[in-house]
């Protein structure tokens, strides 16, 4: 059996993979500048580098995401860039433990909002994630 199934599979991995690198370069960086900078120019730079990386690879779907059933794209979008502009705000005004434990808990907010907003239900592989999550912390 195939590690991964299919293409949609491997992109989705491929893209996951590249964000946990893209987090990981951007948090050494934050962590060399060592406040030098405040975490809306971080966030731009971010958004910069992010937008030029992702440009060559949706330039000819670009038309779909200025019609009205991209609502979703764009409210995501949005919730990510406060998320993002959130995360460095905590790196840069909090103790580094408390940031990371913060980051590591999102999974859990994750469910517990999905729960509350989508009445959605854990079945038991991710109630066991999730507590494993938590018991990482």
């Amino acid at each position: 059996m195939p590690l991964i199934a299919n293409n949609q599979t491997a992109t989705g991995a491929s893209l996951a993979l590249s964000q946990g690198a893209m987090v990981a370069v951007l948090g050494l960086i934050i962590h060399q500048l060592g406040g030098k900078f405040g975490y809306l120019e971080l966030s731009l730079v971010r958004a910069l580098i992010l937008t030029m990386i992702a440009l060559p690879f949706m330039w000819r779907s670009i038309s779909r995401m200025f019609k009205l059933q991209s609502w979703a794209v764009w409210a995501r979008a949005l919730c990510g860039a406060t998320g993002i502009l959130l995360q460095f705000w905590t790196y840069q005004n909090t103790k580094v433990a408390s940031a990371l434990s913060l980051a590591a808990l999102t999974p859990v907010f994750v469910v517990v909002f999905a729960r509350l907003l989508f009445r959605e239900r854990l079945n038991r592989l991710q109630l066991l994630g999730a507590t494993v999550v938590v018991g990482a912390v």
